[in-house]
């Protein structure tokens, strides 16, 4: 029987760290960490940059959460755009200097957006990204522009940009929807580069962790499977979660 934890990262989030020497320490401890900077402010000194991207290099691997809320390239406002688009080429280059690759986005779920300017942003986007070596992948969410599948698929038309499958979001759509939501999924699977791993997202925006019953029956993480991912980041709220939902995951992998 193939190893699967052999070839698939299952990662961590630091979403409880508030500082990266928090995150440092997570990297040190686990060694795939997916890093978000929504809580991280992102200015260091070219030295201090140096040291963290020699001790994720000596410790493990580490890709991005971009910021979102206040950041979002699907607004129609100039201000809000603009802010949003320097300030992700400006993580870009940080990302770019650290010597890492893969990023995640949110895109359309504040207020005021629209279809037709997420589009444009992230055209203008992914090219900035690429000239930085970095990978973008854009995540399924619940609400906004990128609960939509037909908007995901035509996001997916983009060269260069990527999906990152949220399975917790799309089961949430899924049932809410129907397997359509699946299907859509399926069509568009040779995208997905990235996956945030967990049973679903309630209605107080938790994410729930599987249990030993519901990895089971899960339809998300057999698809995965098919696809060129490796990396599975456990995305939930509280670090005793993450550990417990790695193992139950690490452990299906192995059987499969």
């Amino acid at each position: 029987m193939q190893n699967k934890t052999k070839e698939t990262k299952v990662a961590l989030f630091s979403a409880p760290c508030k500082y990266i020497d928090d995150v440092l320490a997570l990297v040190k401890r686990d060694g795939c960490v997916e890093w978000d900077l929504n809580t991280l402010p992102f200015s260091l000194s070219t030295k201090r940059m140096a040291y963290v991207r020699d001790f994720i290099k000596e410790h493990g691997d580490v890709r991005f959460h971009l910021p979102y809320g206040f950041w979002d390239l699907g607004v129609n406002d100039e201000v809000i755009y603009t802010d949003s688009y320097n300030y992700y080429c400006r993580l870009f280059s940080a990302i770019e200097s650290l010597g890492l690759s893969v990023a995640v986005l949110h895109i359309g779920s504040a207020a005021g957006s629209d279809e037709e300017t997420a589009l444009k942003g992230l055209k203008q986007l992914v090219p900035i990204a690429q000239k930085h070596g970095v990978k973008l992948c854009l995540e399924t969410l619940i609400h906004g522009l990128s609960s939509d599948m037909k908007f995901i698929k035509r996001c997916m038309e983009i060269d260069g940009l990527y999906l990152c499958l949220d399975t917790g979001h799309v089961e949430v759509l899924r049932r809410e929807r129907g397997n359509s939501v699946f299907e859509d999924i399926e069509s568009i699977k040779d995208k997905i580069l990235h996956a945030h791993v967990y049973d679903y997202e309630d209605e107080n925006m938790n994410h729930v962790p599987f249990t030993p019953e519901s990895i089971k029956t899960n339809v998300w993480l057999p698809l995965l499977q098919t696809t060129n991912c490796k990396w599975y980041t456990m995305e939930l709220d509280f670090q005793d979660d993450q550990d417990k939902q790695k193992k139950l995951v690490e452990e299906y992998l192995q059987k499969k």
